[in-house]
């Protein structure tokens, strides 16, 4: 599976640099005989190739990274599992709670095994809203908030399918998401 999206995703690739070359040679020709409008050529372009539209394919794609992610993510557990995972090795993180010396282990919550603090933190960032750790956790818990909190973070924040890193050094993420924003821009 792994495999098809990386043919896809070259295919993809391969099918714009032609779809470009030949928009461009039309346009040279064209431009002699009548002029030419192309408003968003790499939308026009892949269309015509394909037959979707270019932010269509994009968000497909887009899903395609959250859709692994949240697999790799909750690997070993049942989809209707609550999934809650105990994580010592992230017990000297700042972001995880301690009382007095007692260090308190970092819990991860929901299908992308959110920590309390990370909710915390992106949920300001991205709506100017404090949380508290029973309202962060509850997002987390919740499939539809979870997704679409690692959503803004994936996609909106540079960097920040690194949040994640194992599962997106599994998934391939960085370069896929690399290949999502030339489509974008």
């Amino acid at each position: 599976m792994k495999k098809a999206k990386q043919t896809t995703i070259k295919l993809l690739k391969n099918l714009a640099g032609i779809a470009l070359t030949v928009a461009i040679a039309i346009s040279v020709y064209k431009h002699y005989e009548e002029p030419l409008v192309i408003t968003n050529e790499k939308e026009v372009i892949i269309e015509t190739f394909i037959g979707v539209s270019l932010e269509k394919k994009i968000e497909e794609l887009k899903q395609e990274v959250l859709d692994d992610l949240r697999h790799e993510e909750i690997k070993g557990h049942l989809d209707a599992d609550l999934v809650i995972v105990f994580d010592p090795k992230d017990s000297d993180d700042i972001r995880c709670r301690k009382q007095g010396n007692v260090r308190l282990y970092c819990y991860s919550f929901g299908d992308f095994n959110f920590k309390i603090a990370t909710v915390q933190y992106y949920y300001y960032m991205f709506n100017g809203i404090d949380l508290s750790d029973t309202e962060a956790m509850n997002i987390a818990l919740d499939p539809e908030s979870a997704r679409e909190l690692a959503y803004e973070i994936i996609f909106n924040e540079v960097g920040g399918i690194w949040n994640w890193k194992n599962s997106a050094e599994k998934i391939d993420a960085g370069e896929r998401i690399t290949f999502i924003r030339s489509l974008e821009e």
